[in-house]
């Protein structure tokens, strides 16, 4: 019955979390003045993580604490008792004989790539979203035509980021709106890989025998590919700006296994390369980076922890000795900006979790994380479940990763954004999950028999991997096998298509007035939700703030009018069809210079063009 307390009290204390919810919130910043949801409702951006880390901490200590004494035969949290739970012990548990899953990896890998030939290209010709992708087509135009960096654009994701297109171009020799996409599904691709090379990584270390390590390895990776899926590249669980992240976590990885201070300095040297890939990626890698650090000096392996520090250092000299002083600057600047704007720009609030149902998007998550918190504590501090050293420090590890790529989720609470803050979370579940399930497994005498005619009887084990296989990487839609044969066909026609074929009847009008009119202008400057227009006309935009939602009172106007005044074109797109987060109230400034300067000219399609006084 003791044992039941701690779960008991950790259900008590979330119930009393969520009663209590709205009474977590922090004073308003009476000072702001971006108009977002948060100026309208006079919410404190942070009050999302707010509430967040008291459900983290709170409820989870109680549960630890009272896990560890109610429970007999359990490790110690102290890192300076030899009970500690992330000691290395010799021979504890007895370490069964090396398995190899090079075999199933390389055949996982092979049929997800195969898969990669099966997509539905149809879903990828969808007419352009010229918010979101206007952002990685219009920053290569700019630094093409004014030869600079963040001196020539902003870059909204990070530099590398921004310029997927310029990548994808240099290799097709053409820009296209396709190309882009097709390199989101190349990322994407690669993410599946990754994932199987991780699970391959961790069940490599766990103590398990050969026959269940093989079925849970394929069981792993093939439930991680599922958490991408081509179709909703834009939502995935795991989505393109991952990438970098997942060849991190492989690098942490390899480095727990060793601990050697060269893969120490490796890590260390993501600090600046997070930066350059996404801004808010190199943000959790950084994070990350530090907890290392702080972990590893609290354990007193000082060496290990100023090795990391090493690397991430000598990765900004780096950075440093590459770019100018002046595009230093002004990526400084522009970090700045972004991690100083953003909350209060794109927040909403998240809703309170089990208002609009028991499992909806803002529930999920929590669900989730309090079973993880459950399993993690279970797994590392139970000693009768032997589990090693090894796995014991990448599932804690992967828990903290899960905590802090949880933020997205917490700035802006759509249900995309968290779907895309939940990969890891989702991830390590499984894990947990299979871990538990195949250790009953070992210790059931009906189901270990039912194992060992799957693996004695080969024509059971192939339909095993048939049926898995069918399940998880077809769907069992077997009909699009039939896209192989004309797989190149389908690749070609995405990436060279024109782009005429992504836009509406009304926005391809609208373009193609815009373009009579603007024929004379060097540049194209858009104050509305526009930020593809300048790629499709093939002309830079007027200043580097291509997206207006960059234009802030206070932060970038004069800024903004300041390079205007040196560029200003006949014609500008002063508002448009579709609002999403430009709002002139922002831009106070700006609109009553270009009120001063411009008058209204045409209102085509509800696409409002000002003419130059």
């Amino acid at each position: 019955m003791k044992k039941l307390i701690p779960f008991l009290l950790y259900l008590f204390l979330i119930l009393l979390f969520f009663i209590f919810w709205e009474y977590f919130i922090l004073p308003y910043n009476e000072t702001n003045e971006i108009v977002g949801v948060y100026y309208q409702k006079k919410i404190n951006p942070f009050n999302n993580t707010l509430r967040f880390l008291i459900f983290i901490v709170i409820p989870t200590l109680f549960f630890l604490a009272t896990y560890l004494k109610f429970n007999k035969g359990t490790y110690s949290i102290n890192p300076y008792n030899k009970n500690y739970f992330l000691n290395k012990r010799k021979n504890t548990p007895p370490p069964f004989p090396k398995t190899t899953l090079n075999f199933y990896f390389w055949m996982i890998f092979f049929i997800v790539i195969f898969d990669f030939f099966l997509i539905e290209f149809k879903y990828h010709f969808k007419t352009i979203d010229y918010f979101h992708e206007g952002t990685f087509l219009t920053p290569p135009i700019n630094q093409e035509a004014k030869h600079g960096f963040w001196t020539a654009t902003f870059y909204e994701y990070g530099f590398i980021s921004n310029n997927f297109a310029t990548i994808i171009w240099k290799i097709i020799d053409q820009k296209t709106i396709g190309s882009v996409r097709f390199f989101l599904l190349t990322l994407m691709l690669l993410n599946k890989l990754l994932l199987i090379y991780i699970s391959k990584l961790i069940v490599d270390g766990v103590n398990f025998d050969k026959k269940i390590k093989i079925l849970f390895f394929i069981a792993l990776s093939l439930g991680a590919i599922n958490l991408i899926r081509y179709k909703f590249y834009w939502v995935s669980f795991f989505q393109y700006r991952h990438f970098l992240y997942l060849i991190f976590i492989i690098f942490s990885i390899k480095f727990f296994k060793n601990q050697r201070s060269l893969q120490a300095f490796y890590i260390g040297l993501f600090s600046s390369v997070g930066f350059l890939w996404f801004l808010d990626i190199g943000l959790y890698i950084n994070l990350l980076i530090f907890f290392l650090i702080f972990y590893f000096s609290v354990i007193k392996k000082y060496f290990i922890s100023g090795s990391i520090l090493f690397g991430a250092i000598t990765s900004w000299i780096v950075i440093f000795l590459i770019f100018n002083k002046n595009e230093i600057i002004e990526a400084l600047n522009q970090v700045r900006f972004i991690y100083s704007v953003t909350p209060y720009l794109l927040g909403l609030e998240y809703i309170k979790p089990f208002t609009l149902s028991f499992i909806d998007w803002w529930s999920i998550p929590y669900i989730f994380f309090i079973l993880n918190f459950i399993l993690v504590i279970s797994l590392n501090f139970q000693k009768k479940l032997n589990v090693n050293y090894e796995t014991k420090v990448i599932i804690s590890f992967l828990l903290i990763c899960s905590i802090i790529l949880f933020q997205p989720a917490l700035t802006r609470s759509s249900d995309k954004h968290i779907i895309y803050s939940l990969g890891t979370v989702l991830y390590l579940f499984y894990f947990c999950f299979l871990y538990f399930f195949f250790t009953f497994l070992r210790f059931s005498k009906f189901l270990s028999q039912i194992l060992l005619i799957i693996f004695n009887k080969k024509i059971f084990f192939l339909f095993f991997l048939l049926f898995m296989f069918s399940l998880f990487v077809f769907r069992f839609n077997f009909n699009k096998i039939k896209n192989f044969q004309d797989s190149i066909k389908n690749f070609n026609l995405l990436l060279y298509s024109k782009d005429e074929n992504y836009l509406s009847d009304d926005y391809k009008s609208f373009v193609m007035l815009y373009e009579k009119l603007s024929k004379k202008d060097n540049c194209i400057q858009s104050l509305y939700d526009d930020f593809s227009l300048p790629y499709l006309l093939k002309k830079p935009s007027c200043t580097k703030y291509y997206a207006s939602t960059h234009i802030i009172n206070g932060w970038t106007d004069n800024l903004f009018i300041q390079e205007f005044k040196q560029n200003m074109p006949t014609y500008l797109l002063y508002d448009g069809p579709y609002t999403f987060l430009t709002n002139k109230k922002n831009m106070k400034i700006v609109d009553q210079f270009i009120n001063h300067n411009y008058t209204f000219y045409q209102n085509f399609k509800n696409w409002i063009i000002f003419v130059k006084k």
